[in-house]
């Protein structure tokens, strides 16, 4: 299975956090860190780590069970990140 690089990963966090309107400060206030850190994730420029992510998809109200089909490895896998 392919791996989603660090920009494709931020991409798709770009456009969850669109659609909930939130601006990257917002999000990143909600998880505890400086918007130029949130905005490093976003833009691909430094990979997020599996337990951040799982933090921004709670934020977001996603279930990240629904994306990897009840298999948290599959979508790690794809991600190319690893558990913590």
């Amino acid at each position: 299975m392919d791996e989603l690089s660090s920009e494709e990963i931020g991409s798709h966090m770009k456009k969850l956090r669109k659609k909930a309107k939130l601006s990257q400060e917002d999000v990143a206030g909600k998880m505890g860190h400086a918007p130029q850190q949130y905005s490093k994730w976003e833009t691909g420029k430094q990979a997020i780590r599996a337990a951040k992510l799982l933090q921004f998809y709670d934020i977001m109200e996603l279930d990240l069970r629904f994306y990897s089909k009840n298999d948290d490895s599959v979508l790690f896998e794809r991600l190319g990140i690893k558990e913590e």
